[in-house]
C-alpha cells in the first residue's frame, strides 16, 4: 500500500514561481540502468528520490514514510500510432526511507514496474479517467485536505524524444527543458526529457515553499554519482 506522507512540498502553490534546469549525459544514467538491470526512467527516478531525500534531510523534514512520486504512463497500442497523447498516471514509491541508493533503486524498479502493468490492464477510459482523479489532488490548506493524506507528493513525467540529435539551419538542439506546471496541493514538480545523447531536467517550485531550489540540481548531481558508486561504476 502506497500512502504518501505529509511534506514541505505538500502546500498550495501560490506566489511566484522558481526554475532551475540542468542535463545530464544520457550514457551516465544509462550505464547505471545497464548495470543494475533496471530502465533509464527507473534511475531517473532515482535521482529524484535521492535529490530530495537530501533536500529534505538537511531541514530535518524527511518523513519516516518513503515519499511518493505520480508518473504519467504512455498506454498507446500500435493502432495509436496518430492519436496524440493517450496517457494513464502509475503511483510509485520513491523509497526515501532506503539509506543504501542500490537498494532504493531496486525497490523504485518493482514498484514501478507493477504499477504500470496495472494501469496497461485496466480498459482504455479507466485508466484516462484515474489519471484525471490522481492529478488532481486536495490542497492541504484546505478543512478536507488537512484530514485526507496526499496521493502523491510529486509529479515526475518523462517525454522522451528521438533518439538521433536535431538540427535547425544547421545548429544543433542542445537540449529541451520541461517545466511542469505546479498542481494543486504540490509546490514541487519535475519534468525530464531524453532526446539524443542527453537527458534533461527542469524543476519547478512554488518560491514560498522551495526557496532554494538550484539546491535540488545540486542533489541531482550527487544522487547520481551515488548510484553510480553503488553499482560499481
Amino acid at each position: 500500500e502506497l500512502r504518501a506522507p505529509r511534506t514541505i512540498f505538500g502546500t498550495a502553490p501560490g506566489g511566484p514561481r522558481r526554475c532551475a534546469v540542468r542535463s545530464w549525459p544520457l550514457a551516465r544514467v544509462a550505464d547505471v540502468a545497464t548495470k543494475a538491470e533496471v530502465t533509464v526512467n527507473d534511475v531517473a527516478l532515482a535521482m529524484c528520490a535521492g535529490a530530495m531525500r537530501e533536500y529534505l534531510a538537511a531541514r530535518g523534514s524527511l518523513p519516516e514514510r518513503p515519499l511518493v512520486a505520480m508518473a504519467p504512463v504512455n498506454i498507446r497500442d500500435d493502432e495509436d500510432a496518430d492519436a496524440g497523447n493517450i496517457v494513464g498516471g502509475a503511483i510509485c514509491t520513491l523509497a526515501t526511507h532506503v539509506d543504501d541508493p542500490a537498494e532504493r533503486l531496486q525497490a523504485i524498479h518493482t514498484s514501478m514496474r507493477r504499477n504500470v502493468d496495472i494501469i496497461r490492464e485496466l480498459p482504455r477510459q479507466v485508466a484516462i479517467h484515474l489519471f484525471g482523479v490522481l492529478c488532481a489532488p486536495l490542497s492541504s490548506d484546505s478543512g478536507l485536505g488537512r484530514r485526507i493524506p496526499p496521493v502523491f507528493n510529486i509529479g515526475i513525467s518523462h517525454m522522451r524524444g528521438v533518439n538521433t540529435p536535431l538540427y535547425r539551419n544547421g545548429a544543433r538542439l542542445e537540449a529541451t527543458y520541461p517545466l511542469p506546471p505546479t498542481l494543486k496541493g504540490q509546490a514541487f514538480n519535475v519534468g525530464l526529457f531524453s532526446s539524443g545523447d542527453t537527458i534533461d531536467f527542469g524543476l519547478v517550485s512554488s518560491e514560498r515553499a522551495v526557496p532554494d531550489l538550484e539546491c535540488m540540481i545540486g542533489n541531482l548531481e550527487t544522487a547520481l554519482q551515488e548510484l553510480e558508486q553503488a553499482v560499481g561504476l
